[in-house]
Protein backbone atom coordinates (compact mmCIF):
# COMPACT_ATOMS: atom_id res chain seq x y z
CA UNK A 1 0.00 0.00 0.00
CA UNK A 2 1.47 3.29 -0.70
CA UNK A 3 2.41 5.87 1.82
CA UNK A 4 1.45 9.54 2.10
CA UNK A 5 3.67 11.57 3.70
CA UNK A 6 1.98 15.05 5.65
CA UNK A 7 2.69 17.20 8.67
CA UNK A 8 -0.15 17.08 11.85
CA UNK A 9 -0.27 20.13 14.32
CA UNK A 10 -1.32 17.91 17.32
CA UNK A 11 -2.28 19.61 20.83
CA UNK A 12 0.77 18.70 23.33
CA UNK A 13 -1.11 16.13 25.57
CA UNK A 14 -2.38 14.21 22.68
CA UNK A 15 1.42 14.40 20.93
CA UNK A 16 2.03 12.53 24.84
CA UNK A 17 -0.64 10.09 24.81
CA UNK A 18 0.51 9.06 20.99
CA UNK A 19 3.68 8.74 22.23
CA UNK A 20 3.28 6.53 24.90
CA UNK A 21 0.17 4.65 23.23
CA UNK A 22 2.82 3.86 20.25
CA UNK A 23 5.10 2.27 22.88
CA UNK A 24 3.11 0.68 24.50
CA UNK A 25 1.82 -1.47 21.42
CA UNK A 26 5.08 -1.34 19.78
CA UNK A 27 3.73 0.46 17.01
CA UNK A 28 4.71 3.63 15.07
CA UNK A 29 2.92 6.69 15.51
CA UNK A 30 1.82 6.40 11.81
CA UNK A 31 0.12 3.42 12.32
CA UNK A 32 -1.79 4.27 15.41
CA UNK A 33 -3.07 7.11 13.79
CA UNK A 34 -4.27 4.82 10.62
CA UNK A 35 -5.60 2.28 12.79
CA UNK A 36 -8.06 4.99 14.62
CA UNK A 37 -8.98 6.26 11.18
CA UNK A 38 -10.26 2.47 10.46
CA UNK A 39 -11.66 2.02 13.92
CA UNK A 40 -13.78 5.28 14.00
CA UNK A 41 -14.18 6.98 10.59
CA UNK A 42 -14.85 3.84 8.24
CA UNK A 43 -17.87 2.35 9.64
CA UNK A 44 -21.80 1.79 8.65
CA UNK A 45 -24.37 4.04 9.27
CA UNK A 46 -25.95 1.37 10.89
CA UNK A 47 -23.32 0.78 13.39
CA UNK A 48 -21.83 4.67 13.94
CA UNK A 49 -25.66 4.79 15.02
CA UNK A 50 -25.17 1.62 17.19
CA UNK A 51 -22.48 2.92 18.54
CA UNK A 52 -24.06 6.51 19.53
CA UNK A 53 -26.98 4.86 21.21
CA UNK A 54 -24.99 2.82 23.16
CA UNK A 55 -22.48 5.96 24.55
CA UNK A 56 -25.92 7.78 24.80
CA UNK A 57 -27.35 5.26 26.88
CA UNK A 58 -24.52 4.75 29.41
CA UNK A 59 -24.32 8.46 29.64
CA UNK A 60 -27.73 8.55 30.96
CA UNK A 61 -27.00 5.63 33.01
CA UNK A 62 -24.28 7.86 34.62
CA UNK A 63 -26.57 10.49 34.75
CA UNK A 64 -29.29 8.68 36.59
CA UNK A 65 -26.69 7.72 39.09
CA UNK A 66 -24.53 10.62 39.43
CA UNK A 67 -27.91 11.95 41.52
CA UNK A 68 -27.94 9.59 43.87
CA UNK A 69 -24.07 10.07 44.84
CA UNK A 70 -22.91 12.57 47.30
CA UNK A 71 -21.34 16.09 45.31
CA UNK A 72 -18.74 15.98 47.81
CA UNK A 73 -17.23 12.15 47.12
CA UNK A 74 -14.74 11.08 45.27
CA UNK A 75 -17.11 9.23 43.50
CA UNK A 76 -18.88 11.47 41.93
CA UNK A 77 -15.71 13.32 40.97
CA UNK A 78 -15.00 10.11 38.95
CA UNK A 79 -18.54 9.90 37.12
CA UNK A 80 -18.67 13.55 35.89
CA UNK A 81 -15.34 12.48 34.46
CA UNK A 82 -16.96 8.89 32.40
CA UNK A 83 -20.44 11.25 32.21
CA UNK A 84 -18.43 13.38 30.05
CA UNK A 85 -16.59 10.91 28.26
CA UNK A 86 -19.86 9.06 27.32
CA UNK A 87 -21.39 12.85 26.03
CA UNK A 88 -18.15 13.38 23.97
CA UNK A 89 -18.64 9.85 22.15
CA UNK A 90 -21.82 9.80 21.62
CA UNK A 91 -21.82 12.94 19.77
CA UNK A 92 -18.56 11.92 17.87
CA UNK A 93 -21.04 8.72 16.16
CA UNK A 94 -23.94 11.60 15.44
CA UNK A 95 -25.55 12.56 18.37
CA UNK A 96 -27.63 16.07 17.81
CA UNK A 97 -26.45 15.72 14.16
CA UNK A 98 -29.24 16.40 11.50
CA UNK A 99 -28.14 12.55 10.10
CA UNK A 100 -29.45 11.05 12.75
CA UNK A 101 -31.98 13.23 14.50
CA UNK A 102 -35.10 12.56 12.57
CA UNK A 103 -34.52 8.29 12.88
CA UNK A 104 -33.52 9.31 17.08
CA UNK A 105 -36.92 11.11 17.28
CA UNK A 106 -38.99 8.22 15.09
CA UNK A 107 -37.86 5.83 17.91
CA UNK A 108 -37.71 7.49 20.82
CA UNK A 109 -40.54 9.76 20.75
CA UNK A 110 -44.12 10.12 20.40
CA UNK A 111 -45.25 12.94 18.52
CA UNK A 112 -48.67 15.07 19.97
CA UNK A 113 -49.91 18.11 17.48
CA UNK A 114 -50.78 20.94 20.18
CA UNK A 115 -52.33 24.51 19.43
CA UNK A 116 -48.85 26.21 18.78
CA UNK A 117 -46.93 23.23 17.36
CA UNK A 118 -45.68 19.50 18.15
CA UNK A 119 -45.11 17.95 21.47
CA UNK A 120 -41.84 15.46 21.31
CA UNK A 121 -42.32 13.47 24.39
CA UNK A 122 -40.35 9.74 25.34
CA UNK A 123 -42.30 6.72 24.77
CA UNK A 124 -42.38 6.26 28.40
CA UNK A 125 -44.04 9.44 29.40
CA UNK A 126 -47.55 9.05 30.47
CA UNK A 127 -49.96 11.58 29.95
CA UNK A 128 -52.24 12.86 32.99
CA UNK A 129 -55.39 12.64 30.39
CA UNK A 130 -58.12 13.31 33.35
CA UNK A 131 -56.44 16.77 33.94
CA UNK A 132 -55.43 17.35 30.44
CA UNK A 133 -57.37 19.44 28.01
CA UNK A 134 -57.60 18.36 24.35
CA UNK A 135 -53.94 18.66 22.42
CA UNK A 136 -55.84 21.20 19.95
CA UNK A 137 -56.36 23.27 23.03
CA UNK A 138 -52.98 22.99 24.46
CA UNK A 139 -51.04 26.44 24.97
CA UNK A 140 -48.79 24.98 27.85
CA UNK A 141 -47.65 21.23 28.92
CA UNK A 142 -46.16 20.72 32.25
CA UNK A 143 -44.07 17.82 33.61
CA UNK A 144 -44.33 16.00 36.80
CA UNK A 145 -41.03 14.73 37.46
CA UNK A 146 -39.97 12.83 40.65
CA UNK A 147 -36.14 12.04 41.77
CA UNK A 148 -34.94 8.87 41.63
CA UNK A 149 -37.97 7.70 39.56
CA UNK A 150 -36.67 5.21 37.85
CA UNK A 151 -35.50 3.63 41.64
CA UNK A 152 -39.14 3.59 42.03
CA UNK A 153 -40.71 2.80 39.14
CA UNK A 154 -42.36 6.46 39.30
CA UNK A 155 -42.31 7.58 35.29
CA UNK A 156 -42.49 10.85 34.19
CA UNK A 157 -46.37 12.62 33.48
CA UNK A 158 -47.82 15.04 31.27
CA UNK A 159 -50.38 17.81 31.79
CA UNK A 160 -51.73 19.53 28.54
CA UNK A 161 -53.23 22.98 29.45
CA UNK A 162 -55.30 26.04 27.86
CA UNK A 163 -53.70 28.33 29.98
CA UNK A 164 -50.67 30.46 28.17
CA UNK A 165 -46.87 29.60 28.62
CA UNK A 166 -45.82 31.27 31.64
CA UNK A 167 -42.01 30.52 32.95
CA UNK A 168 -43.08 31.61 36.34
CA UNK A 169 -44.78 28.18 36.87
CA UNK A 170 -46.95 29.75 40.31
CA UNK A 171 -49.10 31.74 38.00
CA UNK A 172 -50.41 29.11 36.60
CA UNK A 173 -50.23 26.17 39.23
CA UNK A 174 -51.94 26.96 42.65
CA UNK A 175 -52.28 24.36 45.71
CA UNK A 176 -55.52 23.62 44.39
CA UNK A 177 -54.50 22.80 41.06
CA UNK A 178 -51.51 20.90 42.69
CA UNK A 179 -53.55 18.98 44.44
CA UNK A 180 -55.52 17.86 41.53
CA UNK A 181 -52.54 16.45 39.98
CA UNK A 182 -51.24 14.84 42.56
CA UNK A 183 -54.48 13.28 43.34
CA UNK A 184 -54.34 12.01 39.25
CA UNK A 185 -51.13 10.20 39.69
CA UNK A 186 -52.22 8.59 42.97
CA UNK A 187 -55.10 6.97 40.57
CA UNK A 188 -52.53 5.28 38.15
CA UNK A 189 -49.35 4.72 40.45
CA UNK A 190 -49.98 1.79 42.57
CA UNK A 191 -46.84 2.91 44.82
CA UNK A 192 -47.79 6.26 45.20
CA UNK A 193 -48.34 6.03 49.38
CA UNK A 194 -44.85 4.99 49.99
CA UNK A 195 -43.17 7.51 47.58
CA UNK A 196 -45.02 10.48 48.96
CA UNK A 197 -43.87 9.17 52.74
CA UNK A 198 -40.53 9.05 51.60
CA UNK A 199 -40.85 12.26 50.13
CA UNK A 200 -42.32 13.54 53.42
CA UNK A 201 -39.57 12.21 55.52
CA UNK A 202 -36.87 13.57 52.96
CA UNK A 203 -37.90 17.18 53.75
CA UNK A 204 -38.39 16.50 57.47
CA UNK A 205 -35.08 15.15 57.77
CA UNK A 206 -33.08 17.40 55.38
CA UNK A 207 -34.54 20.27 57.24
CA UNK A 208 -33.39 19.26 60.20
CA UNK A 209 -29.96 18.79 59.36
CA UNK A 210 -29.68 22.16 57.73
CA UNK A 211 -30.27 23.61 61.29
CA UNK A 212 -26.80 21.58 62.47
CA UNK A 213 -23.85 23.23 61.09
CA UNK A 214 -21.29 20.93 59.31
CA UNK A 215 -18.85 20.57 62.09
CA UNK A 216 -21.60 19.85 64.83
CA UNK A 217 -23.16 16.78 62.56
CA UNK A 218 -22.51 13.41 63.89
CA UNK A 219 -21.51 10.29 61.87
CA UNK A 220 -25.24 9.41 61.79
CA UNK A 221 -26.50 12.83 60.48
CA UNK A 222 -23.40 12.20 58.12
CA UNK A 223 -24.48 8.35 56.76
CA UNK A 224 -28.72 9.93 56.58
CA UNK A 225 -27.60 12.68 54.36
CA UNK A 226 -25.88 10.21 52.18
CA UNK A 227 -29.68 7.95 52.80
CA UNK A 228 -31.86 11.13 51.54
CA UNK A 229 -29.68 11.77 48.15
CA UNK A 230 -31.57 8.55 47.31
CA UNK A 231 -34.84 9.46 48.19
CA UNK A 232 -38.04 10.19 45.97
CA UNK A 233 -38.82 14.07 45.80
CA UNK A 234 -41.60 15.22 43.19
CA UNK A 235 -41.22 18.62 41.04
CA UNK A 236 -43.34 19.73 38.44
CA UNK A 237 -41.78 21.79 35.04
CA UNK A 238 -42.54 23.12 31.88
CA UNK A 239 -41.79 21.93 28.86
CA UNK A 240 -40.03 23.91 26.74
CA UNK A 241 -39.30 24.97 23.57
CA UNK A 242 -36.03 22.80 22.08
CA UNK A 243 -34.06 25.48 21.46
CA UNK A 244 -34.19 27.04 24.66
CA UNK A 245 -31.23 28.95 26.52
CA UNK A 246 -31.80 25.69 29.02
CA UNK A 247 -30.38 23.19 26.14
CA UNK A 248 -27.43 25.01 25.12
CA UNK A 249 -24.58 22.52 25.10
CA UNK A 250 -21.04 24.21 25.57
CA UNK A 251 -19.08 21.01 24.41
CA UNK A 252 -21.25 21.24 20.31
CA UNK A 253 -21.74 24.64 20.66
CA UNK A 254 -25.60 23.64 19.64
CA UNK A 255 -28.71 23.17 21.19
CA UNK A 256 -29.13 19.59 22.48
CA UNK A 257 -32.04 17.81 21.60
CA UNK A 258 -32.96 17.02 25.16
CA UNK A 259 -33.84 13.29 27.14
CA UNK A 260 -36.90 15.13 28.32
CA UNK A 261 -39.92 16.31 26.36
CA UNK A 262 -39.42 19.27 24.05
CA UNK A 263 -41.46 21.62 21.98
CA UNK A 264 -41.21 23.14 18.19
CA UNK A 265 -43.58 26.05 17.83
CA UNK A 266 -45.22 26.87 14.59
CA UNK A 267 -43.39 30.06 13.53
Amino acid sequence: MKHKKTSIDFYPDNYDILEKSAALKNLSKADIVNRLIETFLLNTEDVEYDLMNFCRQKYDETYEYLKTTDRHSFEFTKLMKEMRNWETMSIFWGYQSEKYLERIISEKYNKTFVKNGVLFSPKDYVFLDEISCKPEDATSIFVVECRNGVKYGVPHYLILNKEPYSSDLTKIIDDDTQSKIYSAIEKVLPNYSEVRRMESEFFAQSDRLRKIKLEDRTEEDIKLNCKLIGYPQFAIFNVVEQNNPFNYNNLTKQYDMPNMAFLKLKR
